[in-house]
């Protein structure tokens, strides 16, 4: 890759190529959504089922409710569940 020279004439072409890229990114955030649900936040599991439904077939719509579940995850990345030995469950804030 090192001779390897990028330019605006290698973006998509035409609208059927870009709308095979903003499908490509509306899976993988999905896919990157799906896996917080699994292995962080439990909490969002619902929303995210109900938008992966639409990722075939997709619009604006579906991209500003992903917005709105990518502000909900950085308004409580300081907050969690500390569990201690012989001590009460403590919920944390930094």
């Amino acid at each position: 890759m090192t001779n390897c020279k990028l330019s605006h004439d290698m973006g998509p072409q035409s609208d059927a190529h870009l709308e095979i890229i903003w499908a490509i990114m509306f899976q993988n955030v999905i896919g990157s959504f799906m896996y917080a649900t699994i292995y962080i936040k439990l909490d969002i599991v619902h929303v995210v089922w109900v938008v992966n439904q639409f990722m075939v077939n997709h619009g604006q719509s579906h991209w500003i409710v992903m917005k709105w579940i990518f502000h909900y995850l950085k308004g409580i990345m300081d907050f969690g569940l500390c569990f201690k030995k012989n001590i009460r469950m403590l919920l944390w804030v930094r």
